[in-house]
């Protein structure tokens, strides 16, 4: 079953037959002006791709590797003598997160200034501890993306992908480098962000599927055109789960200090990042449909309007 099929099983499930009742009712072409014909709906991506995981839990299994090495790479840094690394924790108060790309929430981080001074190989292997959750990221969303739509995983798309997931990932970590020298920048910086991952929300299920990094932000910006704010809820709502789940250490009473407290990482890029590629999938394959029948509908309309111009001109 591929996540198309899915979520149309959804579309049942929750009642949404209402197009149909309306097209029986003859008022299928309102509320477009007749420019859009009915058909995928690429709404609420999160809330489905929840129930498509639960119906294929197969679709965990790239993330909850990945889990496995970033966890390793906390637990190194919890472990590390140099005591760079910082808790990564929502620390017992309610916050939002979002998500740039499928991924999960790290319990530990490094911040710029933490760097300034250290050893070429300490420096060095921080940067290799740093990189390891982008590159966990970009394999894992290739196979849950090509898994879930029925495509094959194949070295060109992982390539697309992580590359597309370094990329974000290098921009994020440059705009806090950037927060450490311009403070004041943190409120035009958080709004771009946040408009950006909204507008390229299914970039990285696109470059997983047939597209180059550049043009999978280029098409995702196309398909995700008035549909930013719906597209920042499901970002936030990803993001928010994973950051949730990578707390559940401080909410157990875990020691920061105790690897055991990567456990949070494990459950967060298993679960927030698995829901991350399918959501993203969703979008892309239901809005590439709904473009492609748009499309269709219009030339059918194009050629019509031609036959009835050619039939009044014989007619004449």
């Amino acid at each position: 079953m591929t996540v198309t099929e899915a979520v149309r099983e959804q579309h049942e499930r929750d009642g949404r037959g209402g197009r149909d009742a309306a097209d029986d009712r003859g008022d299928g072409d309102r509320g477009g002006g007749g420019d859009e014909p009915r058909g995928p709906d690429p709404s609420k991506p999160v809330r489905r791709a929840f129930g498509v995981v639960s119906r294929r839990p197969v679709l965990l299994f790239a993330f909850a590797l990945a889990a496995v090495v970033v966890a390793a790479a906390d637990v190194a840094r919890i472990l590390d003598p140099v005591g760079n690394a910082t808790p990564n924790v929502i620390g017992g108060g309610l916050s939002f997160s979002f998500l740039a790309y499928p991924t999960g929430t790290r319990v530990t981080m490094v911040t710029p200034g933490s760097l300034v001074g250290l050893q070429p190989w300490w420096l060095l292997a921080t940067v290799v501890l740093g990189a390891i959750g982008p590159l966990a990221a970009g394999v894992a969303t290739t196979w849950t993306v090509a898994r879930a739509a029925n495509r094959e995983v194949t070295v060109e798309r992982a390539l697309a992908t992580t590359t597309y997931v370094v990329a974000v990932a290098a921009a994020w970590h440059a705009s806090v480098w950037l927060l450490e020298v311009f403070p004041a920048a943190v409120a035009p910086l958080l709004l771009v962000g946040l408009w950006l991952s909204a507008r390229l929300f299914p970039a990285p299920a696109l470059a997983a599927l047939d597209l180059s990094p550049l043009d999978a932000a280029s098409e995702a910006y196309a398909l995700t055109r008035g549909r930013a704010f719906g597209c920042f809820l499901s970002v936030l709502g990803a993001g928010t789960l994973g950051s949730l789940l990578a707390d559940l250490g401080t909410v157990a009473a875990i020691s920061q200090s105790d690897p055991k407290f990567a456990l949070g990482t494990v459950l967060s890029y298993t679960f927030a990042g698995a829901i991350g590629a399918v959501a993203a999938t969703i979008y892309a394959v239901e809005a590439r449909e709904e473009r492609e029948q748009w499309r269709a509908a219009r030339e059918e309309r194009q050629q019509g309007r031609a036959g009835s111009e050619d039939e009044r001109r014989n007619g004449n």
